[in-house]
């Protein structure tokens, strides 16, 4: 059983195939909220942190009955533990809390599948890292560093690759 994770470009066909199944899972506030501040990224940009929703592809290769995704993220930077004025300052990765929203569990796969999980941050992403040093916040990127595992309906864990993405805001 292989597991690979990837972040994907959110585009208008599949925003609108997620609205529709969105609509049960999340209330109807917070569903006026994705529709309101979720975009396509031709429409939206790579350059505005969007702190409420990731969108990642997954990718199982393998016959299994999944009952869970567990994600994994963390924002983390290169550099961090590079900062030259303080050689020995390192900077540990900031947990951002996730809950994944669709697909609906329990989800049959066979052979080779791919499809999109939709992911909310539970909390505040920006009060999760308020703490972080100013200069980091002076790059005005992150690199949210994501993975996901599958548990299946036999008990078993299977973890997924890492996938990272910077992301930028003005």
């Amino acid at each position: 059983m292989k597991v690979t994770t990837a972040f994907t470009a959110l585009t208008a066909e599949v925003k609108q195939r997620l609205d529709e199944e969105l609509k049960g899972v999340l209330s109807e506030a917070e569903h006026k909220d994705f529709v309101k501040w979720v975009k396509p990224y031709e429409e939206f940009g790579y350059r505005q942190l969007d702190d409420i929703y990731l969108f990642a592809e997954v990718t199982v290769e393998g016959d299994v009955e999944v009952e869970e995704l567990v994600p994994n993220c963390v924002v983390d930077q290169e550099d961090w533990y590079n900062y030259d004025d303080e050689p020995d300052m390192q900077i540990d990765p900031v947990y951002i809390p996730l809950k994944a929203l669709s697909p609906q569990m329990p989800l049959s796969l066979t052979a080779n599948n791919s499809f999109i999980v939709v992911l909310k941050a539970e909390g505040n992403l920006w009060d999760a890292c308020k703490e972080l040093p100013s200069w980091i916040w002076n790059d005005k990127c992150f690199e949210f560093m994501l993975s996901l595992s599958l548990k299946t309906k036999t008990g078993k864990q299977y973890d997924g690759s890492t996938a990272s993405q910077t992301i930028r805001w003005s």
